[in-house]
């Protein structure tokens, strides 16, 4: 998947499951029909679980959200039926994807099989390359995972009980590819490119700091230090009266260095 000399080489994918925006299944590169709601669901339950066997009554619990019919374990039989063969469209004996294990089912995908782990791997390799001081081939990989990030992850779920562990943690991962891109942009001396960009994230995230610092930072380098103690005297004032809390030690430490050297 990854190529020599800065460059991402996409190789041929024959399925990709997506859950960094809304829930999807593509085979060949071609979006499967239009799964049912109770599929979606179920599938979106085994992902936020991947490689864990998930007992058929959470399962049942999360597609009737609660109301399960009679006729539920009959129901959930059916939906495995369509879902497995979404996954295993050669009609294999031998499931590769979806198998049924007491006490419930399992689904696993490879790692260039489902979007998180593709994004895990890139933003993974981007920090080595920074690290090894690969900017270029850092930049590259960051860009990479920050456009698989579609929206938010597991989109029609966002109020699904069984979601929100997963819809933190990778909501986290994509912001964190974002400053990691930025950080390594920095790294490469496009400050002044960033600062727009910057300036609309802050808003977006007034509780990230990593932000601010790196926003403080792109102004400074522009030679616009009483804009950047702008920034962080108004961040400083929303973290007091919004969250009651104050700047990290190294923001303020940051601004003070920007106030001596002005």
């Amino acid at each position: 998947m990854y190529g020599g000399n800065g460059r991402i080489e996409m190789a041929h994918q024959t399925l990709l499951v997506r859950a960094l925006g809304p829930v999807t299944l593509s085979y060949d590169r071609r979006d499967a029909p239009v799964l049912t709601a109770q599929v979606r669901t179920t599938l979106a339950v085994l992902l936020t679980k991947l490689g864990e066997i998930v007992p058929t009554d959470m399962l049942i619990d999360c597609v009737w959200e609660g109301f399960p019919p009679r006729s539920a374990r009959h129901g959930l039989h059916v939906i495995m039926s369509h879902l497995r063969s979404e996954l295993e469209p050669d009609g294999s004996d031998s499931p590769k994807h979806l198998e049924s294990r007491s006490p419930g089912y399992r689904l696993d995908l490879g790692i260039d099989e489902f979007d998180v782990r593709i994004v895990e791997d890139l933003v993974h390799m981007g920090r080595e390359c920074r690290e090894a001081q690969e900017l270029d081939e850092a930049e590259a990989l960051l860009i990479a995972a920050e456009a698989m990030c579609h929206g938010r992850p597991y989109a029609e779920f966002t109020y699904a009980e069984f979601a929100q562990p997963e819809i933190r943690r990778l909501t986290e991962l994509c912001i964190s590819a974002v400053e990691d891109r930025i950080a390594v942009q920095l790294d490469l001396g496009r400050h002044r490119d960033l600062i727009p960009e910057l300036e609309g994230l802050t808003m977006e995230h007034p509780t990230r700091e990593s932000l601010l610092f790196q926003l403080m930072t792109a102004l400074y380098r522009c030679d616009r230090p009483a804009d950047a103690i702008v920034e962080f005297e108004s961040a400083r004032r929303r973290l007091r009266d919004d969250y009651g809390s104050e700047p990290s030690r190294s923001t303020t430490a940051l601004a003070d260095t920007i106030r001596r050297s002005a």
